[in-house]
C-alpha cells in the first residue's frame, strides 16, 4: 500500500504553531476552492497498487472546514482514490473541549489543531459519506496514464504531471508555490478524471486523454469533469454536484441568489454555503422516497476574535488573519439562509433533525398545484440535517393550516420582513419566526 501525508497549508505562523492555536498566531486560511491545486488528493495513483492519504484534512483555525467533506467525498469518487484517514478525531462528536486545559496564553487556553471534531468536518460526514459509499458518483475514465523507465526517476527527469504541491508540516520544509512550470501539464488535471502512472514502464505508452483540453479552461478558470457530473469555478470559489442521485455545491454563491441542478435548485443569501441534497433509498432524486439535505456554513467558538494582518511566510508577504481570541464552547454557527426546491412527486413532508439525527419538528414545504413535482424547502436558520419523505404534511407556512392566507417574504432574507395577510382582524399578539 502506498501512503502519503497532505494537509492544507494555512501559512500559520506563531508560537507552538505545529500543535496547537495561540491568540497572537497569524494565519492566511485562503479556501481551497479559489486554489485548486491544493486538494490534497490530487496525487498520481501507481498502476496497480492501493493508495491512500494517511494524514488529512481541513485543519483549525480554518474558517471554511465544510467544504472538506464535500470535494473529498465527490473527487475520491471520480478518480477512484482508494482511501482518506481524516487527521484526526478527539472525540467521536463534535469536542465539547477542544483547547489545552493545562496551558494559559494571556488568561486562554490554547485550541487544538489537529482536530477535525468541528462541526464543519465531522458534522458534515452524514451526506458525504452516504454519496460516496453508495457510488452516487460515477467514477470517470483515466484521462491521463504515464509511465516511466526507472532510469528516468535516478536521473530526477520532470514527468508530465507533478505532485509538488503537497504539505507535510512535520517533514517538508519547502514552499508551496502552486505548481511546476516545467510539467507539461497543470495540477488541475486531478479534477477533470483519474491519473496513473507506471514506474519502471515504457515511456511511449504514455497517455493524454484528447478530452483534457476541452475539461479545462484556463481563460475562465473552470475543470469539468470528464463525466460531466462535477465542474470546479476556481475564479468564483464554487463546485458544482449534478449526478442522478446526489446534487448540490459548496462555495462562495457571490450574487449569485439560485443554483439550477437537474432535480433540484438551490436558493441562498449566504455568502459562504456547502448543500448536500442526497437520495437515502438508492433512487433517483427525481423519484426518491426518502431525501437527506445537509446543510453547512461557518462556525468559530463563542467569542473567537481576528483581524485582518499581513505577515511574512517563507520569504513571502502574505494578507491575512490575526487572531485575538481562541474563544470558548459552545460553536457558533452562521445561519443558513436558503429554501431546496426538489422536483419529486413524491414528496410530502420534511423534517428538521438535530446533530444526533433525531427529529425536531416538520417544516414547511411549499406546493405548486399546477405542478405535483415542485417541492420547495424552507430551512430553518438553525437547519443542518433535514428529511424530507413520502409521509403527509401536517404544516403550513405559520405551522398550522387555518393560517394559510399568511405570507411572509422575501424568504430566505437576511433583513426586512413583509407579513401579508388576507384578512383584517389582528391574529397574534406575537409572532416568532424561526
Amino acid at each position: 500500500v502506498l501512503a502519503v501525508n497532505r494537509h492544507i497549508n494555512l501559512k500559520h505562523i506563531g508560537s507552538n504553531n505545529g500543535w496547537r492555536i495561540e491568540p497572537g498566531h497569524q494565519y492566511e486560511g485562503k479556501s481551497i476552492l479559489l486554489e485548486p491545486h491544493r486538494l490534497p488528493i490530487n496525487v498520481k495513483q501507481v498502476q496497480g497498487k492501493p493508495f491512500i492519504l494517511s494524514e488529512s484534512a481541513w485543519n483549525l483555525p480554518l474558517k471554511y472546514q465544510a467544504e472538506g467533506p464535500f470535494l473529498i467525498a465527490s473527487y475520491m469518487s471520480l478518480t477512484g482514490f482508494d482511501g482518506y484517514y481524516w487527521f484526526s478525531p478527539s472525540s467521536h462528536k463534535v469536542d465539547s473541549l477542544p483547547y489545552w486545559d493545562f496551558a494559559n496564553v494571556q488568561g486562554q487556553m490554547p485550541m487544538f489543531r489537529w482536530t477535525i471534531s468541528t462541526p464543519g468536518q465531522i458534522d458534515l460526514f452524514p451526506a458525504n459519506a452516504l454519496m460516496y459509499r453508495k457510488g452516487y458518483i460515477q467514477q470517470g475514465e483515466n484521462i491521463v496514464h504515464e509511465e516511466r523507465t526507472i532510469q528516468s526517476l535516478y536521473e530526477r527527469e520532470t514527468p508530465i504531471i507533478s505532485e509538488e504541491n503537497s504539505f507535510d508540516p512535520n517533514r517538508d520544509d519547502w514552499g508551496n508555490s502552486g505548481g511546476s512550470e516545467e510539467t507539461e501539464l497543470s495540477p488541475i488535471t486531478y479534477l477533470a478524471g483519474q491519473v496513473t502512472v507506471k514506474y519502471g514502464g515504457d515511456p511511449n505508452n504514455t497517455n493524454i486523454s484528447p478530452e483534457l483540453d476541452d475539461l479545462i479552461d484556463f481563460s475562465a478558470k473552470k475543470v469539468t469533469s470528464v463525466t460531466g457530473e462535477l465542474n470546479w469555478d476556481y475564479k468564483n470559489g464554487i463546485c458544482l454536484l449534478d449526478a442522478p442521485s446526489a446534487q448540490g455545491f459548496c462555495g462562495f454563491p457571490g450574487d449569485r441568489e439560485s443554483f439550477e441542478f437537474t432535480d433540484v435548485t438551490i436558493k441562498t443569501q449566504n455568502d459562504y454555503l456547502v448543500v448536500n441534497v442526497v437520495a437515502m433509498d438508492d433512487n433517483p432524486i427525481n423519484t426518491s422516497e426518502k431525501i437527506l439535505i445537509q446543510v453547512g456554513t461557518t462556525y468559530r467558538p463563542t467569542l473567537w476574535e481576528e483581524v485582518e494582518s499581513t505577515f511574512e511566510f517563507d520569504g513571502e508577504t502574505v494578507t491575512g488573519y490575526e487572531i485575538k481570541n481562541v474563544g470558548k464552547m459552545p460553536w457558533q454557527a452562521q445561519n443558513s439562509k436558503l429554501t431546496v426546491v426538489i422536483n419529486n412527486p413524491n414528496i410530502q413532508s420534511a423534517h428538521l433533525l438535530d446533530q444526533n439525527g433525531y427529529e425536531i419538528r416538520e417544516i414547511y414545504i411549499g406546493k405548486d398545484e399546477n405542478d405535483e413535482n415542485y417541492k420547495e424547502v424552507f430551512v430553518p436558520g438553525n437547519g443542518m440535517y433535514i428529511i424530507a419523505d413520502t409521509r403527509p404534511a401536517t404544516v403550513s407556512a405559520l405551522g398550522k393550516t387555518e393560517y394559510d392566507n399568511i405570507k411572509i417574504y422575501p424568504n430566505p432574507n437576511s433583513g426586512r420582513l413583509i407579513i401579508e395577510s388576507s384578512k383584517n382582524e389582528t391574529l397574534f399578539d406575537e409572532i416568532e419566526i424561526l
